[in-house]
């Protein structure tokens, strides 16, 4: 949140130990996040601040297009937000019996561009379903965040199409497998927050590279605290996903 000091960040240790997460992932070991809540007004400063900070991490991010039939292809996410996508590592199309088809791409993303904001508030209306945006280290796979994050894109195809009276469930159980799977292989998972009532980013990952990346940004203080992150979960905020 934001307040006459300036921006805090509440650092989380095994957040799957509280009752009141709801995204279970396997046992993986532990599930640490970063909340960087703001207020809506706030959110623009703190992204230029975070953006600049980590921009030596190689930033990953997917995006989803769709068209019904009869109407021209999707537009792809690299030219949706032109100058934003440096580079496309894996791409995909499909089409349903109904015509129904989908375009996505996922690549390596500038924080910098110009581009930036608009796609955050595209992956925050999507609330992850057909979008993914992830941080992680210039060694570490493009291939495997390709494949783990893919049921991000299954998420949209179910809720386009599945009558399943679990979607909920489902939809839950993909997002926790995605957090525990994509923090043991080394990467950081971002999703924005959904304004309810708080914008701003929550960051997973392992304790020690999420402890680095704070120290990136020392003019927001980092407290260690389930707290307060659990005071916006109890009133229906948390991540836009």
């Amino acid at each position: 949140m934001a307040d006459d000091q300036g921006f805090s960040a509440y650092l989380v240790t095994d957040i799957a130990q509280y009752g009141w997460w709801s995204f279970a992932g396997g046992g993986r070991g532990q599930l640490n996040c970063l909340w960087f809540p703001v207020d809506g007004e706030d959110e623009a400063a703190l992204l230029g601040s975070v953006t600049s900070a980590w921009s030596d991490q190689r930033w990953l991010g997917m995006g989803t297009a769709y068209a019904p039939q009869g109407k021209p292809s999707p537009e792809r996410f690299s030219a949706r937000f032109p100058g934003l996508v440096e580079e496309v590592f894996a791409s995909s199309e499909s089409a349903d019996a109904r015509g129904f088809s989908s375009a996505s791409e996922w690549g390596v993303i500038d924080p910098l561009s110009a581009q930036f904001e608009s796609f955050f508030r595209r992956l925050r209306q999507s609330r992850g379903k057909g979008w993914c945006l992830a941080l992680s280290s210039r060694d570490v796979s493009l291939r495997t965040w390709y494949a783990l994050s893919a049921g991000f894109w299954w998420r949209a195809a179910l809720a386009i199409n599945s009558e399943a009276s679990t979607l909920e469930e489902i939809d839950r159980s993909i997002i926790g497998e995605y957090l525990a799977c994509a923090v043991e292989q080394g990467y950081l998972p971002l999703f924005p927050l959904d304004n309810h009532p708080y914008g701003g980013i929550v960051l997973f990952g392992k304790s020690a590279d999420l402890v680095g990346l704070a120290e990136k940004v020392p003019q927001i203080p980092t407290v260690e605290s389930a707290e307060f992150v659990e005071s916006i979960w109890r009133n229906g905020g948390g991540p836009a996903c």
